[in-house]
Order: C-alpha cells, then sequence, then structure tokens
C-alpha cells in the first residue's frame, strides 16, 4: 500500500499542480523507512511516540516544503496507518490510536 502512495506521489509530479520532484519522495521514502527501522530499537511507549513526533515533524516540513502539494489525502491515510501499524506491531500503541495526530500539519 506505502509503495502504491509513493507511485500516486510520481504519477502526480506530472501534473502542474505538484511542487515537488522525486528527490521529495525519496525522502519521504526514507523518512518512513527511518521511521521503522527506529522502532526495532524503541523500548518503551514514552519513547515510540518521541520518535512518532520526530517522524511527523520531519514530514511536516517535507509537506511546507512542498507547498503542501507531496501528501495528499490518500497518502496521508496510508503514511498514517504506517505509523500507526508500526508502532502496534511492537506494542506500543493501539491498532486504531492516531498517534500521528498531535504533530501532523498534513
Amino acid at each position: 500500500m506505502l509503495k502504491q502512495r509513493l507511485a500516486d506521489m510520481r504519477d502526480y509530479m506530472e501534473s502542474d499542480e505538484a511542487a515537488y520532484d522525486e528527490a521529495d519522495v525519496e525522502e519521504c521514502a526514507r523518512i518512513l523507512s527511518e521511521h521503522a527501522t527506529a522502532t526495532r530499537s524503541v523500548t518503551d511507549r514514552k519513547d515510540a511516540l518521541e520518535l512518532v513526533r520526530g517522524t511527523v515533524l520531519r514530514l511536516n516540513k517535507l509537506d511546507e516544503r512542498c507547498d503542501g502539494t507531496l501528501i495528499e489525502t490518500d497518502q496521508r491515510e496510508t503514511i498514517c496507518t504506517f505509523i500507526i501499524r508500526t508502532g502496534h506491531l511492537r506494542g506500543f500503541n493501539a491498532e486504531n490510536e492516531d498517534v500521528t495526530e498531535p504533530w501532523r500539519e498534513w
């Protein structure tokens, strides 16, 4: 699903409305990959939420730099699900708990 949303970002780049390029899509993918990798090292909920906070703030900056066009509704839902599920699989949050919401601007 995440790969599809990244592909959707690339497809949208073809429109005149996109204010981002391939490097921005790659940065988004890298941020999410780094989040998943870092989650394996976290040992408690407090640290997991701090990791989520950092990831969301990085994504906020990236999306802002792209004039808010990088993370659209479908991408937002997929990215949130990815972050939530990553924490849930390690037991840090409930599966339906949107841990991104306090910091998310996209």
